[in-house]
């Protein structure tokens, strides 16, 4: 049996205009991770990423270590669902919490409820129905899982979780 490695991108911009770039911690995860890597011996035979900004610098970062020459295959299967239209669709219409994007213990609790929503399918017009979102994540995982012995994947928390879920016949 092979071995897929699901990487989650290393520390994004939480706050900032542009979350999707990684912080400058986030680099310095990321070129540990590939250091760390080499020093056990831990080559991949192949390399998936998300369409994500953060997923090819956190595979940047990996690969300054590593030093593969092949690119990495692009899944956008693997990106993170929309988190901040799942947001705003759920309060479409509502009061929203004060801060909503800009507190990070708020916005992670109201995060977390509204993606159990999200599974129920209660939310009204999502970005994207959850059941869409396991299906995109799915099928990625099926074409990364044909790429060799050890295929290494960078993606998101969302679509790392519902993967780790689906195996694991957990829950929604």
């Amino acid at each position: 049996m092979g071995e897929l490695w699901l990487i989650r991108h290393a520390q994004a911009s939480f706050g900032a205009a542009d979350y999707d770039k990684l912080s400058e911690l986030g680099h310095e995860q990321s070129c540990a991770l590939g250091a760390a890597l080499k020093t056990f011996g831990l080559m991949p035979d192949a390399v998936f990423i998300g369409a994500q900004r953060r997923h090819r610098e956190t595979w940047e970062g990996i690969n300054v270590a590593l030093g593969l020459t092949a690119s990495p295959e692009v899944l956008p299967g693997f990106n993170e669902f929309d988190f901040k239209g799942l947001l705003e669709a759920r309060y479409a219409g509502k009061e929203r919490p004060e801060a909503l994007h800009s507190d990070r213990r708020t916005h992670f609790k109201m995060l977390r409820e509204t993606v159990l929503e999200w599974q129920k399918d209660e939310i009204i017009s999502p970005p994207e129905r959850f059941a869409d979102f396991s299906n995109r994540v799915r099928a990625a995982r099926a074409l990364a899982a044909q790429g060799g012995a050890r295929v290494m994947v960078v993606s998101s928390g969302g679509a790392i979780g519902q993967s780790v879920a689906e195996v694991m016949a957990a829950p929604a």
